[in-house]
Parts: structure tokens; C-alpha cells; sequence
């Protein structure tokens, strides 16, 4: 079918096909990273519950809150609604806990572009994160290449009115030996209350991590991860260096994220 515009058509018809063209172009947006890749696993959390083909939902003793009490990922904090995974932050029985989710021994892997769509938590004392994981991170010797946490994002500044967010580096283990890198992101207007995309393209040679399109930090920290690792969603309460503090949050508290999506060179 050829279409022909011409000043007769009118601009009623000029619109509606202005309004087709743009929704078409919407959904077929790409980011500069993800453009030319083959995708190769995701999740779009449609369901009426998560899918635990894929995901392992945790429920255990996390980090402690302010007065030392053990604060939880508590597995009825995760869930989904309305296509979206829900991670919410709240008491239960008297206890401060998050959630999380992973896809340990149901999906591993070293390299590739790693995207996700979330929708931030509104108040302090707990930050979520999406992350790449495995225990290979406790490894001593090799600096990063026999295992890294790869923080594709934390958010422990919302709710403490700075516009900022961190992606951060680690390996080596968690004791003295432990290394890491990392890098404050600021001017990404993370406390808008809206969606925003996070994603790292992790190659053999170099880590490059993309907040809302934008490519915020590239670097080689450790020598890169040669390991495979596996995807961690996860909001936690805690002190970060006692800048943030639970008891002054208004609860229950949520992060949504509306898909993880994994891409290969095709």
C-alpha cells in the first residue's frame, strides 16, 4: 500500500498518521548498545506471578537496620502487578526488610548487554539495585577476572533529595583483600518519581554502563570479569555509611521494574 500526503488530505489525516508513525517509532526504540544485538533472555514480569523458571525468590537475614536489629529480603516482598515486578520495602512482624530475586543455576553468564526499566523507590533507608552476582566474587588473587559484582545501579541517594545514583565494582572477596571501583552519577533526575533504563554492555576488555541512553562510566576495574555471573533485583534496607536512616521513612516503599532484558552480538 503506498500512502500520499498532500495539503487536501487535511491536517485531521496529517495527525493520525503523525500518532501512527510516532507509536510504531516508541516501540521500536533501541538503545545505541542494544541496537544490532540478538536478544537472548528477558523478562517482561506479564504474569500473574513471578516466574520461578527463571527467578529464585530469597527470604533471608540481610544487612541489620540503624539500631542493630537484622533487617530481611523478605520473599512476600516480591512480587508482581500490573506487569511489573514489585519490590517493596516495609515491617513485617516487627522487622525492617526488602526483597530480592535471582536467577542462580537458571541463568549465568559472562558478557553481553544487560538492560533493565525501573521506577525507583521514593523514600531513605534502603536502596534498590540490579546486579550481576556468583560466588566466584570471593576469589582472592586474580583481581577482578575470576569474579566481580557488577552493580549495574544503586539508589541509596533517593529520598535524601540528591539527584544522583551509583554503579559500582567489586571483587576480591569482602574481607581484607576486598577492592572496588565506583562512580556517583549526578544529573539524571532520579528523584522524578518516572521510569528510567540502566543497562552495561560487559565485553572481555571493558565494563560500559548507560543510564536513560546516556553512557555514564567506561572502565576495565579489576582487569574485567571472565566469569559467568548471575542476576540479582534486590532492595535493601541499611546505613550506607550512616547517611541514610530507615526509621525515617514513610512505609511500605516500592521499586517497579518493568523488564530485564539480556542481548548478545548477533
Amino acid at each position: 500500500m503506498k500512502w500520499k500526503l498532500s495539503v487536501k488530505s487535511g491536517p485531521a489525516v496529517f495527525f493520525i498518521l503523525l500518532f501512527f508513525w510516532s507509536s510504531c517509532a516508541e516501540k521500536s526504540v533501541h538503545t545505541a548498545s542494544s541496537s544490532g544485538r540478538k536478544l537472548i533472555w528477558s523478562d517482561e514480569f506479564n504474569g500473574n506471578r513471578i516466574d520461578e523458571t527463571k527467578w529464585n525468590i530469597v527470604h533471608s537475614k540481610r544487612r541489620t537496620d540503624p539500631s542493630g536489629n537484622d533487617a530481611w529480603w523478605h520473599k512476600d516482598n516480591a512480587y508482581t502487578e500490573k506487569g511489573n515486578l514489585v519490590i517493596r520495602t516495609s515491617k513485617i512482624d516487627g522487622v525492617y526488610a526488602g526483597a530480592a530475586i535471582n536467577t542462580k543455576d537458571k541463568f549465568e553468564r559472562a558478557f553481553g548487554y544487560f538492560e533493565t526499566r525501573v521506577k525507583l523507590q521514593k523514600e531513605q533507608g534502603h536502596w534498590g539495585a540490579v546486579w550481576l552476582f556468583a560466588k566466584s566474587v570471593n576469589n582472592v588473587g586474580n583481581e577482578g577476572r575470576d569474579g566481580t559484582e557488577i552493580d549495574i545501579f544503586e539508589s541509596p541517594y533517593v529520598g535524601l533529595g540528591k539527584d544522583s545514583i551509583n554503579v559500582a565494582l567489586h571483587w576480591d572477596g569482602y574481607g581484607a583483600e576486598h577492592k572496588k571501583a565506583n562512580k556517583v552519577i549526578k544529573g539524571m533526575k532520579m528523584n522524578d518519581g518516572d521510569w528510567h533504563t540502566f543497562a552495561v554492555e560487559w565485553a572481555p576488555e571493558i565494563y560500559r554502563f548507560y543510564y536513560d541512553g546516556k553512557l555514564v562510566w567506561e572502565t576495565n576495574e579489576g582487569g574485567v570479569c571472565q566469569a559467568p555471573l548471575h542476576i540479582i533485583i534486590s532492595d535493601e534496607v541499611g546505613d550506607w555509611g550512616k547517611q541514610v536512616n530507615i526509621f525515617k521513612a514513610n512505609l511500605p516503599d516500592y521499586m517497579l521494574v518493568d523488564y530485564i532484558r539480556v542481548y548478545d552480538k548477533k
